[in-house]
């Protein structure tokens, strides 16, 4: 399987850091085609050199421009409390990325743990997707008004995504996806944690 780091990219502000990891642990336990290798170190901007650090500030994906440096070319998802300006819950570029829990207590339930591991979950997929196979299938994630709670679907409004994670399932064509690109056991497993 592969191995997916995950960092706090700030002190969180929302949910217990050790919590936190503890839900890593127990996706690890859960199944076995990837690894989440935690870093206990929360990231701290002054540790760059201003020459990265500016090349960071300021950007309007900050977060994931951060992320981006901190991976080092490996699978990564960066956690943080901060906005991701007009993406309400995660970024993703490649084998990197972002998830925010800002301001997600408006939302509660489901709890910010849910959110958490719901989001680690679906940017774990994106990430293989993205390096082992051909991506997503075109519509994903596109805006859509109408949503059927499909793993690879746009959350039309921030509210739409508390049912999406209370109901998160594969559609037959995320499941086609996975099942091409992955086999059938790794399909399996990712239903199965959905269904958590």
């Amino acid at each position: 399987g592969s191995h997916i780091r995950v960092k706090l990219l700030a002190q969180p502000r929302e949910f217990d850091p050790y919590a936190f990891v503890y839900l890593l642990y127990e996706l690890n336990k859960r199944q076995r085609h990837w690894y989440f290798e935690v870093d206990f170190d929360v990231f701290n901007p002054n540790a760059l050199n201003s020459t990265e650090r500016q090349a960071c500030a300021g950007t309007r994906n900050e977060a994931l421009c951060y992320a981006e440096m901190l991976a080092r070319g490996r699978p990564f998802i960066g956690v943080t409390s901060d906005s991701l300006g007009e993406d309400f819950f995660w970024q993703n570029r490649g084998s990197v990325s972002a998830v925010s829990t800002y301001s997600w207590q408006e939302y509660a339930p489901p709890s910010v743990y849910d959110f958490l591991a719901y989001s680690v979950l679906v940017q774990s997929i994106l990430i293989h997707l993205n390096t082992q196979c051909a991506g997503l299938p075109p519509a994903a994630f596109r805006e859509s008004r109408v949503a059927y709670g499909d793993l690879f679907q746009f959350a039309p409004r921030r509210t739409a995504l508390k049912a999406a994670i209370l109901a998160a399932h594969l559609s037959p064509t995320g499941e086609e996806l996975l099942l091409n690109c992955f086999g059938g056991d790794y399909m399996t497993q990712v239903a199965s944690l959905l269904g958590q």
